[in-house]
């Protein structure tokens, strides 16, 4: 018997899911394609109710009572090391950065994130920026938004598909623990340290940073920091704190 492929690595998580039909559509597409960890961040309808018993289907009600809610995209990635935002749209800070192709080779890293957004008005600025990664599903241009479970059929289907090649399995090496990405919890983190520190230094307009963070924040996500970057950077920002009074413990390098 051959061994049942799955996507072990990868989360989805829906952003304020609007319809329980397409929360039902998503657990039956979670059988389809292998994933066991779906969550869903602030649900805007009855994830249970009869319409998505009705499109799970009898095989994916198990799974359907599985997903988790959370009440935050934070609290649904905290623990992923790679977080990828689903977006039709552009603009600063949504230009996609990867490719379906591409999504697979961030496996061995942790866990990936699948962020997709509302059916009404996708994901928003604060919630794109938290992504390590955005990615754009290509589309005809006369009708380029998918509905939800479509999108996420399409994405699964394109892993699971380049998942069954086991020669580009093998191409793919994973980084040693030291290698090993910060986690969104401890990225977020190492952000609010970097604000805390752009405040007191001054390197603010009118003591708001928030126009300088975003442009910080995709200079790590780019460059991937690791755990250990996180805890060596951290120690220069306590230091610079330290510096201006706005702390008194001090740690060493």
């Amino acid at each position: 018997m051959l061994e049942t492929k799955r996507l072990d690595d990868f989360r989805v998580v829906l952003i304020s899911p609007l319809y329980s039909g397409n929360v039902g559509s998503v657990a039956r597409l979670a059988m389809n394609f292998g994933v066991r960890d779906v969550v869903l961040v602030n649900p805007g309808c009855d994830p249970l109710d009869a319409e998505a018993q009705k499109f799970a289907c009898k095989l994916s009600q198990q799974m359907l009572r599985s997903f988790r809610i959370v009440d935050s995209v934070a609290a649904a990635i905290a623990d992923c090391t790679s977080v990828v935002g689903f977006s039709r749209r552009t603009g600063e800070f949504r230009m996609a950065d990867v490719t379906l192709d591409a999504l697979l080779s961030l496996q061995r890293r942790g866990k990936i994130a699948l962020v997709f957004g509302r059916e009404d008005n996708g994901i928003s600025r604060d919630e794109i920026l938290q992504c390590t990664h955005v990615c754009s599903i290509p589309s005809s241009s006369d009708c380029p938004s998918l509905n939800l479970s479509h999108a996420v059929a399409v994405v699964l289907s394109h892993l699971f598909a380049f998942q069954e090649n086991s020669e580009l399995q093998t191409q793919i090496s994973g980084p040693s623990q030291e290698e090993m990405p910060a986690s969104a919890e401890a990225f977020e983190e190492f952000m609010a340290h970097w604000r805390e520190t752009l405040v007191a230094v001054g390197l603010t307009k009118a003591g708001n940073p928030q126009r300088m963070m975003p442009h910080l924040r995709r200079i790590f996500q780019r460059a991937r920091v690791t755990d250990k970057d996180v805890r060596l950077v951290r120690v220069f920002l306590g230091n610079a704190l330290a510096a201006v009074g706005a702390r008194t413990r001090r740690k060493t390098l």
